[in-house]
């Protein structure tokens, strides 16, 4: 009877432990993806800043720019949390040498507005809020301004 009992306690510690490594799979499933991919130009003379995203640029790219720090932030300025929080899932990057880029992480997996910003030191720079709606890298080409 005694060796019933500790099969019958194996067996259950087996189904708690296998319920709880599930657990963990249903919730790695939930996770999605936020990042973007692209690259840092110089816009012509007397155009503005602009940050086009997931749409071909309108204006011809022939000048990148390297060294220019880009954030990625999950929410609208309006809805940014505490400070803490703002260190904690807001992604930073910067522009290699040919001006491309690409970054991104585990994020919520929902529709929502986010915030890109690029500022390109000594030259100028662009923020846009748009909505993230997809799994996949969203594609951004930054033409910066100078003196913006």
């Amino acid at each position: 009877m005694g060796c019933a009992r500790t099969w019958l306690s194996i067996g259950v510690g087996l189904v708690s432990l296998s319920a709880s490594s599930c657990a963990g799979l249903l919730c790695i499933a939930c996770d999605g993806y936020l990042g973007i991919q692209g690259s840092v130009f110089r816009a012509r003379a007397g155009a503005p800043s602009t940050l086009t995203i997931d749409k071909p640029a309108s204006d011809s790219r022939t000048d990148p720019i390297a060294g220019c720090e880009r954030a990625l932030e999950p929410w609208a300025p309006e809805k940014r949390p505490d400070a803490e929080t703002v260190k904690r899932l807001t992604r930073h990057g910067t522009s290699g040498p040919d001006g491309q880029f690409k970054f991104g992480g585990t994020a919520m997996p929902w529709n929502y507005d986010v915030m890109v910003s690029v500022l390109c030191p000594g030259l100028g720079s662009v923020q846009r809020v748009f909505r993230h709606d997809h799994q996949q890298p969203h594609r951004l080409v930054a033409l910066i301004a100078t003196g913006t």
